[in-house]
Parts: structure tokens; C-alpha cells; sequence
């Protein structure tokens, strides 16, 4: 019940504090920039999600695996292997962004203002991808309360 309890409570003060920032953001820049962040935070969602393969979660099960058996070097080379892919694969995203930016908001989104918007969050790809990976490996080990910090704070700051 305690680690329940500590994730009820990490969920709700991360969704206030997600709220008050989007309020505050959608009255200081307006409706229209709002909707323009919405959709930039869509984008890099989108991207840092591709770039992670389905991987994390494969830490949860293997890793969960080879705890029970106390196979360490399993545990590394899982950890290894999925850092090995996904960061690179975040990085050449990130650069494909930051420079692309300009010709996604023109010919995707018809939006020009969009382009340096999407330079500036396209820098949260690979910390995204690299905390989902510890997220999913702190899963694995099975500390609830970390994942908590990690999920709900760490991400909504970056």
C-alpha cells in the first residue's frame, strides 16, 4: 500500500504542477503560441518515442529475468545493448530536427513559427530517451518510488 500510495500522490502533485505551467503558459503567450507549443511537445513526443524502439521495455522483462537467476553480466549487456541503440538513434533524431525544423513547420505543418519552437524542444530528445530508459530499469529493480520522481517530475521539467 505504501509504494501505491506514494504514486497516487507523485501522480496528482505532477498533474497540478503540469496544469498550473500550461495555464500559465497559454495566458502569458496566448491561445495561438499555446496551441503551437501543444503541438511542438507532439512532435518531440513522437520522435523520442520512435527513437526508443520498443526497447525499455524489454529492460523491464529481461532484466526482471536475469534478477531472478542473479545473472549480472545479463543485466549489463541488456542495459548496454538498449543504451547503445537508442542513444545514437535519439542523437541523429535530434540533429535531423534542429535542422530540419524549418522545413517540417513549413511543408508539414504550414506553420513557419513552428521552426524554432521545434529547434529549441528538439534538444529534450535525448534526455528523454535516455530517462525512459532508466525509468524502465528502475521499474525492473522494482523501486516504485524512483520511477514516481523520475516519470512525473524529472520528465514534466525537461
Amino acid at each position: 500500500m505504501k509504494g501505491a500510495g506514494f504514486i497516487f500522490v507523485g501522480m496528482i502533485l505532477a498533474k497540478v504542477i503540469n496544469y498550473i505551467f500550461r495555464v500559465l503558459v497559454s495566458r502569458y503567450f496566448g491561445a495561438a503560441d499555446y496551441g503551437l507549443f501543444s503541438l511542438g511537445l507532439a512532435v518531440v513526443g513522437i520522435i523520442a518515442t520512435l527513437s526508443l524502439l520498443g526497447l525499455p521495455q524489454g529492460i523491464v522483462r529481461f532484466v526482471s529475468q536475469f534478477r531472478a537467476s542473479r545473472d549480472r553480466e545479463g543485466i549489463n549487456r541488456v542495459i548496454s545493448s538498449s543504451l547503445k541503440i537508442t542513444v545514437p538513434l535519439s542523437l541523429i533524431l535530434f540533429l535531423l530536427v534542429y535542422f530540419l525544423s524549418d522545413f517540417l513547420a513549413v511543408s508539414v505543418f504550414s506553420k513557419p513559427e513552428l521552426g524554432s519552437l521545434l529547434r529549441i524542444l528538439s534538444f529534450s530528445i535525448p534526455p528523454l530517451v535516455v530517462l525512459a530508459n532508466f525509468d524502465k530499469l528502475i521499474l525492473a529493480f522494482q523501486k516504485v518510488e524512483y520511477t514516481v520522481l523520475a516519470r512525473n517530475f524529472v520528465e514534466n521539467l525537461l
